[in-house]
């Protein structure tokens, strides 16, 4: 019989206070704002991915420390390692600021404006998000500025002006693609949101109103990618005939769950995952394909 060492599971129930995968998808939008803000690629890209990387890690794990009595009510999040105890809150808020810190740290590298859009995404995540979702059902809005900003840090990192159109289309699309995203876990989710005390949609909406609400802001999200192009993100034809086409997929799916074919949320869920991972892809590829004299 194999006796399992609480001391082995102790660094990968830590690890999952970071939610590693969130925070490497953020990171790699850091990545495609230093892409599009740049007419040429290096290996500095790789500081603000580490950055943001550490950052989102830290404000994951933050999250949970602040959540973790709402995390126990809920069947979806009640094996987190703080519910169940696995991992000590003060052990969590310790690891937490230390990759605060460290993110902070190579932040600053990339100068005071870089830090201060780090601030004031933590800030949001932490403070002003984590008030409103406890207050009021539409909090996913506001909330949306704090899953843009990792993109003005890596577009701001790589010498881009913040007034530059490129950089309002990239960061109004991954605003618009956030809200959907979160509100489709609502609309899967919703009684584990009553559970816990926390305002949802479906207190507010039926089933079908939310179901028509997702499909109209995932409809505004692959029309919003559009705007890349025409923002200059996207300079090359292939990468522009390919994000036509993503734009064009995912208001097929929209179009899809609109129509209550699906009965959950999970599958436009992912889709929308691929969508958004598609075209991060595509603008750190569009900018390979850009290398040249600037």
């Amino acid at each position: 019989m194999r006796v399992r060492d609480p001391w082995t599971r102790l660094p990968l129930r830590l690890a999952e206070l970071c939610k590693p995968g969130l925070s490497a998808s953020a990171a790699a939008s850091a990545a495609a704002g230093f892409a599009a803000g740049s007419a040429r690629l290096s290996g500095e890209l790789a500081l603000p991915f580490a950055g943001v990387f550490l950052l989102a890690c830290g404000a994951c794990a933050l999250n949970q420390v602040q959540d973790r009595n709402r995390d126990a009510a809920m069947e979806r999040t009640r094996r987190r390692p703080l519910p169940t105890r696995s991992v000590p809150a003060s052990a969590a808020l310790a690891v937490s600021l230390s990759l605060l810190a460290g993110g902070f740290l190579i932040l600053a590298l990339g100068g005071r404006p870089v830090l201060i859009l780090a601030a004031i995404a933590v800030g949001w995540y932490n403070g002003v998000y984590a008030a409103l979702k406890r207050v009021t059902a539409f909090a996913a809005v506001p909330g949306a500025v704090a899953g843009s900003l990792p993109l003005a840090i890596g577009w701001v990192w790589a010498g881009g002006g913040p007034g530059q159109a490129g950089l309002w289309a990239l960061c109004g699309l991954f605003f618009v693609w956030q809200v959907p995203h979160f509100w489709l876990i609502v609309f899967d989710h919703g009684r584990d949101f009553r559970r816990a005390g926390l305002p949802s949609l479906a207190d507010v909406f039926s089933g079908p109103q939310i179901r028509r609400l997702v499909a109209q802001w995932t409809l505004g999200t692959s029309a919003f990618a559009l705007l890349l192009s025409i923002g200059g993100v996207v300079r090359t034809p292939p990468a522009k005939a390919a994000l036509a086409v993503l734009s064009v997929w995912l208001g097929a799916a929209a179009v899809r769950f609109a129509s209550g074919r699906a009965r959950t949320g999970d599958i436009l869920f992912r889709q929308m995952n691929f969508f958004i991972l598609a075209v991060i892809a595509l603008i750190c590829l569009d900018g390979l394909g850009a290398v040249g004299p600037g």
